[in-house]
């Protein structure tokens, strides 16, 4: 099980939305974040880096010029020993008062923090909206209340196919369809749908409501001593946009690339630096990919 790690996450994620209702009917968004991740659960401590920036564009074929917007945004969390730094520039580093403030689970949720353990059963962009504890009584429930409605085998392609069927609590006539593709040797998720349906009278075909879906490719089994984690995930998710009072609902294309310095290795002290969040250009060389040391422990005796 992941309990340790260190990767630098790129993540680049577009949207072509169309609206001829509106005033400006074409819009194509572009954004692009890198991220430092240095985690241990087990001690409750990390170092997030996160470097984001976004372009939308506007446009109609009525006009001559597109309207555009851009921005950048730098945040920087380190929680170490019960105690937390963290900035978001242009505005000064700040040390968190002791208290009730300086909660792991209260802070990791606050700064949107992912916790990698749970890719592939929750979209990539959400993996920050839950602490593990939370999540793991979703997953609970969901095992209770869900039913299996389709499982084919493929031995010979080391993968199997799932579904499952869950009523929502809340509305008896919406049903949640969950199919998930599993590499039955590394026993991951390769790819996920999320869909539902709301129940119809007799004879008519029920409305389908897409939700999200995924793909996702792992380490092999020899790269981290049987651990695995994701290397690649591919995402769609439905998104509205609102910009310059013009709305558009459209999908969110996503890829995220995560290039692992080490995996469920001692993670020394020194990692955890509050002194990084006072200093920019330390924080661009934490998400410097040639900083990167090799993916996996092949031939690395001092990893």
């Amino acid at each position: 099980m992941l309990e340790r790690g260190d990767v630098i996450i790129s993540l680049d994620e577009t949207f072509d939305g169309f609206n001829e209702g509106n005033e400006y009917p074409e819009l194509r968004v572009k954004s692009s974040r890198k991220t430092r991740l240095i985690f241990d659960f087990p001690k409750q401590r990390f170092l997030w880096v996160d470097f984001y920036s976004f372009n939308e564009t506007l446009s109609s074929p009525d006009r001559t010029e597109p309207i555009t917007i851009s921005g950048e945004l730098v945040r920087a969390v380190v929680f170490f020993d019960g105690e937390c730094h963290a900035r978001e520039f242009p505005r000064e580093a700040f040390k968190y008062a002791d208290g009730p403030e300086v909660d792991y689970s209260r802070i990791v949720k606050h700064y949107g923090i992912p916790d990698l353990r749970k890719v592939g059963l929750t979209p990539f962009n959400s993996l920050s909206l839950q602490t593990y504890e939370e999540f793991e009584g979703d997953i609970e429930s969901f095992g209770i209340g869900a039913e299996l409605t389709n499982s084919k085998s493929f031995p010979q392609a080391s993968r199997q196919e799932v579904e499952f069927e869950m009523k929502d609590s809340d509305d008896e006539n919406f049903t949640t369809v969950l199919k998930i593709d599993f590499d039955t040797e590394k026993f991951v998720p390769t790819k996920t749908k999320l869909s539902g349906y709301e129940s119809t009278e007799p004879g008519i075909k029920p409305r389908v409501g897409f939700i999200y879906d995924e793909k996702i490719s792992w380490s092999d089994l020899s790269d981290y001593e049987g651990t695995v984690v994701a290397k690649e995930v591919t995402s769609r998710i439905p998104k509205s946009y609102d910009v310059k009072k013009n709305a558009f609902t459209d999908l969110l294309i996503g890829k995220a690339k995560l290039h692992w310095i080490s995996v469920n290795k001692p993670i020394p002290d020194e990692a955890f630096d509050f002194k990084c969040v006072y200093s920019l250009k330390l924080l661009e060389e934490l998400v410097a990919l040639d900083k990167e040391e090799p993916e996996s422990d092949k031939g690395s005796e001092d990893q």
